[in-house]
């Protein structure tokens, strides 16, 4: 699944009744800062911990961030991000 500036890979997890696990990676095309990307990733783990319960279980993600966003303009993606989520699950959040 892909958006502007996200790209989400979904698996089945080997045991279909786990948690679902979702990472986000920030790779450093977007930032040479490990601070800024790490503030990246912490902010969309924030958006994450919101939802996560609405999310089916027995799935393994992982969410890449593409290059474009900075750790200034992060706070302008929350809804991107959360619209890539409800296509990748079928849900509304």
């Amino acid at each position: 699944f892909h958006s502007a500036h996200f790209m989400l890979r979904k698996a089945p997890a080997p045991l279909p009744e786990t948690i679902t696990r979702i990472s986000v990676t920030v790779p450093k095309k977007v930032s040479n800062k490990a601070v800024e990307r790490n503030e990246i990733r912490r902010f969309f783990y924030n958006i994450l911990k919101e939802v996560l319960e609405k999310i089916p279980t027995g799935f393994v993600c992982v969410v890449s961030v593409k290059p474009g966003i900075t750790g200034k303009t992060v706070s302008q993606y929350p809804q991107e991000f959360k619209t890539l989520l409800e296509q990748a699950f079928n849900i509304t959040l």
